[in-house]
């Protein structure tokens, strides 16, 4: 009988150690979600379009969620906080429309990664209040390259407080954006390649990036008077403590004052306008007029012009300032409305592929200028100058 009962007693141990297994195994299958973390099953809601109430987001059920959204944690120490939107699956996109989900397991959705580039059945974002965040790793850009979007809504009000790099570049159907009241960050070229034409920034925005409305429809942008970094003038925005213009626009004008323009700070734009440089110019950044469609008035006082600064630009210059003391590589490149005969008798530094694809033939230079090479490149490489000439302020 006590071997009987020894038996039975490791039969019955055998079998509710396989149940336990089992149970476990299935718990896994059946309840792990994308982000690894066991959670407890959801009612399922009905998988019709929602309907976007004014006065109340719409309730996204967690199992909707978290079969239509690759969602990760997003952790303060040892603290779960909320979660952060990495990608999604082609439902979760309805009639052109994606629903930022505000909630997730009753902890906030906080931010949007890398999730959605070139995604262009994209015609309408709605994002939560909860959304601080819009880009939060590398430079590939939320949105970047969604063509077809054309509207994003806040149905509860905007609390973003960062838009990271190329979050909407190549937008090219997005014509406006609500920057809210909570705005501190706009990343690298956030939103080139768009139609807005109005931007209006709150006194919390303290940091700019590459001009982030570069080759856009930009024709009046604004910051509140009470922001302590960035001040508008003329339809520019200028950094205080450096004196640099770090965004023009259509309709921007070069404040007295203004020190530094910078990279990519007229980039694209189109305008019928003349943009006169004060004397108070002393830099032209890399890009800063690049593929301009307009004309400029150089100024005494101007003495570094970085490279690309007006490349591909319709400006109609003779020259430059004698006070111009360098000019980076491909500044001029492929500019057509250049003089034939181009004074430059300040310079005495030049870089490469200065004037290619230029109607410039006779070039004046400093006669102490030292000009970069890189193997059998110079600064007159792809152009048609014939003659150079030397300027002696000695003689």
């Amino acid at each position: 009988m006590k071997k009987r009962a020894l038996v039975l007693t490791i039969v019955f141990s055998c079998f509710a150690a396989f149940a336990v297994i089992g149970l476990s195994v299935f718990g896994l299958f059946f309840f792990k979600n994308k982000n690894n973390i066991l959670t407890p099953p959801t009612p399922n809601k009905d998988d019709e379009e929602i309907i976007i109430d004014p006065t109340t987001y719409p309730d996204i059920p967690d199992s909707t969620i978290a079969s239509q959204f690759d969602v990760s944690p997003i952790y303060e120490g040892f603290t779960l906080v909320g979660y952060k939107i990495n990608g999604a699956t082609e439902e979760a996109v309805q009639n052109g429309k994606l629903i930022i989900p505000k909630a997730y397991h009753s902890l906030p959705i906080l931010a949007i990664g890398n999730a959605f580039n070139n995604w262009t059945e994209i015609e309408q974002i709605v994002l939560p209040d909860t959304l601080i965040y819009v880009g939060v790793e590398n430079s590939a850009g939320s949105f970047k390259g969604c063509s077809a979007l054309a509207q994003v809504q806040f149905p509860e009000g905007n609390k973003i407080q960062n838009i990271g790099d190329n979050a909407f570049y190549n937008c090219t159907e997005l014509s406006a954006f609500d920057f809210g009241t909570n705005l501190k960050s706009i990343g690298d070229n956030a939103f080139c390649y768009t139609k807005i034409e109005t931007v209006s920034l709150p006194a919390s925005t303290n940091s700019i990036g590459t001009n982030p409305f570069a080759f856009s429809n930009l024709k009046t942008i604004i910051i509140s008077t009470a922001s302590s970094v960035y001040e508008s003038s003329n339809n520019c925005i200028i950094e205080k403590e450096t004196n640099k213009l770090v965004v023009g626009s259509q309709n921007g004008q070069i404040k007295d004052g203004v020190e530094v323009v910078g990279e990519n700070a007229f980039a694209g734009v189109v305008t019928s306008g003349n943009i006169v440089f004060p004397s108070s110019v002393q830099v032209v950044e890399k890009g800063a007029f690049k593929l301009f469609d307009g004309n400029i008035e150089l100024n005494v006082g101007l003495k570094t012009i970085k490279s690309e600064a007006f490349f591909g630009s319709t400006v109609v210059l003779e020259g430059v300032p004698d006070s111009v003391e360098e000019i980076g590589s491909e500044v001029f490149y492929g500019c057509e409305n250049l003089a034939e005969t181009f004074i430059a008798r300040g310079v005495i530094k030049i870089g490469l592929v200065v004037f290619a694809n230029t109607p410039v033939i006779n070039l004046t230079l400093h006669i102490g200028v030292v000009a970069e090479t890189e193997d059998d490149v110079d600064y007159k490489t792809g152009s048609i100058i014939e003659n150079v000439y030397y300027y002696d302020p000695a003689e």
